[in-house]
């Protein structure tokens, strides 16, 4: 055996050996540990080394700098992206980091972390609301996006399950959507209007006042905003009420699923 095998040898032993430790019991993901724990440098050094990292990257949009666990190495958060640079502010890593020992993708939860959005501030006024039901959800959503018209038509089917449908267009992809979204919030019965429009049929009924058309185009722009500060890049976006965001369409059971690990989360909380 020559020593390149011997050292992939030698690594494959060391991932097999980090990852046995998986039938630990599981820690709490849905507040994972911060990655602020290494003690090793005092507030005076950390200072400086967050200088020179924003010095470095002076053309990367910075929101925050941390410690890591491991000696040397730092967390930078540039919008939703989660990097790591050496504290001399030289070398920069761009991947996942991984917690062999707990079987952890310590990078993936933080980005999830800094992903989550609140509920509360979720712009709801530019929502449809239909179901009803102890499961509760929202959707940044297109009226003219396929597959969010697939994921309308499964809840629409469902028991159990209370919707906030936030009318999130994408003009670069429909340009009628932004229209469509005004028209279905000005309709007597929005929820029947949503449905209407992503069977694939015309809206009835006459078209919406002026004074109406523009409050609720102001409503769908406010939204629209919202989502890009927030990091919504496409739709369907489902929130959950814990504020975890998944991108894309999902199966009902599965997203029956996913909704309730949030509200199995919030009784083990409240215990």
């Amino acid at each position: 055996m020559n020593l390149s095998y011997q050292i992939l040898f030698s690594l494959l032993l060391t991932l097999a050996a980090g990852l046995g430790h998986a039938a630990e019991p599981a820690q709490d993901r849905t507040n994972p540990p911060a990655l602020s724990q290494n003690k090793a440098i005092p507030e005076q050094d950390f200072a400086a080394i967050e200088r020179s990292v924003r010095q470095a990257m002076p053309s990367t949009k910075i929101n925050a700098i941390t410690p890591t666990p491991i000696p040397g190495l730092v967390e930078v958060v540039a919008g939703q992206n989660v990097l790591y640079a050496d504290t001399s502010g030289r070398w920069l890593l761009v991947g996942h980091l991984y917690d062999l020992k707990t079987a952890r993708d310590v990078t993936a939860e933080r980005k999830a972390q800094l992903s989550r959005l609140d509920w509360q501030e979720l712009p709801l006024e530019a929502a449809v609301h239909y179901g009803e039901g102890p499961l509760k959800l929202a959707i940044f959503s297109d009226p003219d996006c396929p597959w969010c018209r697939k994921l309308n038509k499964a809840l629409r089917q469902a028991e159990g399950i209370e919707v906030w449908e936030i009318m999130f267009p994408v003009p670069a992809l429909h340009p009628e959507a932004r229209d469509k979204a005004a028209r279905i919030l000005c309709h007597a019965r929005p929820a029947e209007a949503l449905a209407r429009v992503m069977s694939g049929k015309a809206l009835d009924g006459e078209p919406p006042s002026a004074d109406c058309t523009q409050r609720t185009l102001q409503l769908v722009d406010q939204a629209m905003a919202f989502g890009r500060a927030h990091g919504v890049q496409g739709t369907p976006t489902l929130v959950a009420p814990d504020g975890r965001v998944r991108n894309g369409y999902l199966p009902l059971d599965q997203l029956r699923a996913w909704l309730a690990q949030g509200a199995k989360a919030g009784r083990e909380a409240a215990r």
